[in-house]
C-alpha cells in the first residue's frame, strides 16, 4: 500500500516509498536515468539560516540520489545527480545555505545549462563554466537581469563573502554583489529600497559589534522577529487569534505569502478610542487600510475620550507619503480591530509622550524597523512603531521602553507593533 521492493541482480532489493516513486516515476523508472534503487531511504539532517534544523530523508540510486524534506503542506520530494549534486555536498548538501532540493533537475531556457532549484536558491551548470550556486538578493538580482540568457549570463564562480553577510559573485559578464540569507528574507517582510537597506545593514553591524553580537547571529534574531511580527498581523486578519486580550506567548511562525491583500470580509475597519481613552493612551490594530498589509500599527492618543469615535483624535506615522498626522474618527478610514493600551506609567509621562508626538507632525515615513532603537530619538521620518516607542523614552527621560516585552530582555534593535502590544509595560484597556 505504501510503495514498492525492487530487486536487481547486482544492486539487491529495496524499498522505494510511495513519496520517493513519484520521483523515480517521473524520470523513467528503473530504465530511467535513475536506474535501480541501491539502498532503503535514510534520515538526513540540515540546517540553514532560514529555516533552522530539518529532518529529511535521503535514498541513493543508481544515477543520482532522491531527496525528502518537509514542507508546510506536507513533503517535498526532488531527485539531484551528477556535477549539481557534487557541488551541492561539496557546500554541504542540506546543511548548506541552499537547504534541502525541492524541484528536479531541469534544462535552462538556452537549451545548453542544467539546473536544479532549492530551498533557498539554485545550483547552474553548463559545459564550459561548471555547475555553481546562486542565492541570496544575488540571485534576485540576477533573475531580474534575465537568469542565464541575461546580460551577465552564466556563473563562473562560487559567491565570495566580502564582510559579514555581504557578497560578490562572478559571472560570465560582470559580477553582481548582494546579500547571503537571512538578510534577502528580511527584505521579503519589509519594503525597503536598496539603499535603505545598505544603511540599515550599517547601522546593525556596528551596533551588533558594540554588543558582542556576532553579525550571523544578529541578522537571524532580526528575521525571526520581523517573520514573527508579520505572521501575527496575518493570522489577525484572517480571525484564527482573537485580539479581546493581550497575547502573552511567542506565537509560531508560519509561512505566509508577503504583501498578503486585507480581505475586507474578515476585518471591519472602524475608527480608534472610546469613551475611556484618555490623552497618551496607545492602540494596536492589525492594519490601517484596506489593500497591502504588513506589520500591524499603533498610533498614540492626543485627546480625552469620548462615546463618538470620530471627535477622538490621534497622532500616527500613517505610511508614505503621508508621513507622521494628526487625524480624527471623522477623517480616517479607520483600523482593523483595535486594541487600546495605557502605558504602566504616570498620567504626567502619558500627556508629554503625546506632546512629543504632536511635535513630530509633518515628519515623513519610514519602513525600517530593524533600527528603532538605534541613534537619536528625534528623526525626520518614522515608523507607527517607532514614533509611539520614540514618545515615551522621551517622556520619561529614556527610563520606559515600551518595546520590551517582559523585564531584562534580551537586546532587540527592532520595535514593532506586537512588541508594544506584548510589552510588560502595557496594559490593555478592557
Amino acid at each position: 500500500m505504501n510503495g514498492f521492493i525492487y530487486w536487481h541482480p547486482t544492486t539487491g532489493a529495496h524499498a522505494v516509498n510511495n513519496y520517493n516513486a513519484q520521483v523515480w516515476e517521473r524520470n523513467g523508472w528503473e530504465t530511467g536515468w535513475m536506474g535501480y534503487p541501491t539502498g532503503g531511504e535514510v534520515p538526513v539532517s540540515g540546517s540553514n539560516p532560514i529555516d533552522g534544523e530539518l529532518n529529511g530523508w535521503v535514498q541513493t540510486f543508481q544515477g543520482g540520489r532522491v531527496y525528502r524534506s518537509p514542507v508546510m503542506d506536507g513533503v517535498q520530494v526532488a531527485s539531484i545527480n551528477g556535477l549539481i549534486l557534487d557541488r551541492w555536498l561539496a557546500l554541504g548538501g542540506p546543511n548548506s545555505v541552499l537547504g534541502f532540493p525541492i524541484a528536479d533537475e531541469a534544462a535552462t531556457a538556452d537549451g545548453v545549462g542544467r539546473f536544479s532549484i532549492f530551498q533557498h536558491g539554485s545550483i547552474y551548470w553548463h559545459p564550459n563554466t561548471g555547475a555553481h550556486s546562486i542565492y541570496g538578493s544575488i540571485f534576485n538580482k540576477w533573475a531580474n537581469s534575465g537568469f542565464e540568457v541575461g546580460k551577465f549570463g552564466y556563473p563562473i564562480a562560487e559567491p565570495e563573502i566580502q564582510s559579514g553577510l555581504k557578497i560578490n559573485q562572478e559571472f560570465q559578464f560582470g559580477e553582481l554583489s548582494g546579500y547571503a540569507e537571512p538578510i534577502p528574507s528580511i527584505i521579503a517582510l519589509l519594503p525597503l529600497t536598496e539603499s535603505e537597506l545598505d544603511e540599515a545593514y550599517d547601522l546593525l553591524v556596528a551596533d551588533f559589534s558594540e554588543r558582542g553580537i556576532s553579525v550571523e547571529e544578529g541578522f537571524h534574531e532580526a528575521f525571526t522577529r520581523t517573520k514573527e511580527s508579520y505572521d501575527y498581523t496575518l493570522e489577525q486578519i484572517a480571525g484564527s487569534i482573537g485580539s479581546s486580550s493581550k497575547v502573552q506567548q511567542t506565537v509560531g511562525l508560519q509561512q505566509f505569502e508577503p504583501n498578503a491583500v486585507i480581505d475586507p470580509q474578515k476585518c471591519t475597519f472602524i475608527a480608534p478610542g472610546n469613551e475611556r481613552t484618555n490623552r497618551g493612551d496607545i492602540f494596536y490594530s492589525a492594519a490601517i487600510r484596506y489593500g497591502i498589509i504588513n506589520h500591524g500599527h499603533n498610533g498614540i492618543f492626543t485627546t480625552k475620550g469620548s462615546s463618538d469615535p470620530r471627535n477622538i483624535e490621534t497622532v500616527e506615522a500613517v505610511g508614505a507619503p503621508d508621513g507622521v498626522m494628526r487625524l480624527s474618527g471623522a477623517n480616517r478610514r479607520g483600523v482593523c480591530r483595535p486594541v487600546y493600551l495605557s502605558v504602566k506609567t504616570t498620567d504626567d509621562v502619558r500627556s508629554n509622550a503625546a506632546s512629543f508626538a504632536e511635535s513630530k507632525i509633518g515628519a515623513g515615513y519610514n519602513s525600517n524597523f530593524l533600527t528603532t532603537r538605534i541613534g537619536s530619538l528625534d528623526k525626520s521620518s518614522y515608523n507607527c512603531s517607532q514614533l509611539v516607542w520614540a514618545a515615551f523614552k522621551r517622556a520619561s527621560g529614556g527610563g520606559l521602553d515600551i518595546g520590551e516585552r517582559f523585564p531584562y530582555e534580551p537586546y532587540q534593535p527592532a520595535v514593532y507593533p506586537l512588541d508594544i502590544l506584548n510589552s510588560h509595560n502595557t496594559v490593555e484597556i478592557q
